[in-house]
């Protein structure tokens, strides 16, 4: 189901990761895939492989638009092929990834560059859910959209709501990275079953 989200990791005083995602950004989708990720990771060795990712910089931007040139994508819009050749190309880029993003950096061997997706944060309408890894406070932080309350402190802070009445995610739950729950428990506190 079409859910979207952002994955992000926070480490060293600056996000490494942003990613956007498309497709089961709840609890009970990405949100696990999150969580299975966190419960299983080397934290030391994926903190040493976030060193190899940066957001891509106008010189990897242009040459990414060369290579749409070259496959013949006008205006944005891919077909089926396309798209494929773009994936094979720049795997760690696709909005299909959700939190698989995790892995694919953990399993990095030189560096790479990801997109910048922050500021989807932004827009509770459309950012359903949100996941930071924050390493430097070693919490898993989850953020719950469709938000039309003020949002005046915390890591995103909106005071204006945009033109459909809504603002920035907000908080829903924080976990504290050595001690994370259950995923029975997780789904509970973020998805609780309206009895």
């Amino acid at each position: 189901m079409g859910t979207r989200h952002l994955i992000a990791v926070y480490y060293d005083g600056a996000y490494r990761i942003a990613q956007y995602g498309q497709w089961d950004g709840y609890p009970n989708g990405q949100g696990i895939k999150v969580l299975d990720f966190l419960k299983t990771a080397d934290f030391d060795r994926f903190k040493e492989k976030l060193k190899l990712v940066h957001f891509e910089t106008k010189a990897e931007e242009k040459e990414k638009d060369q290579f749409f040139k070259e496959i013949g994508v006008e205006d944005g819009w891919m077909d089926a092929e396309q798209v494929n050749r773009y994936h094979r190309r720049y795997p760690l880029l696709t909005r299909d990834n959700g939190a698989k993003i995790l892995q694919m950096v953990y399993d990095l061997e030189e560096p790479a560059f990801l997109q910048d997706s922050l500021n989807f944060a932004m827009d509770s309408l459309f950012c359903e859910w949100a996941y930071v890894i924050d390493f430097d406070k070693e919490v898993l932080e989850v953020y719950k959209g469709f938000n039309q309350d003020p949002v005046p402190r915390g890591r995103f802070t909106s005071t204006t709501a945009n033109s459909q009445g809504y603002y920035c995610i907000k908080l829903k739950k924080m976990y504290p990275l050595h001690r994370l729950p259950a995923k029975e428990d997780f789904i509970h506190d973020l998805e609780p079953s309206e009895e």
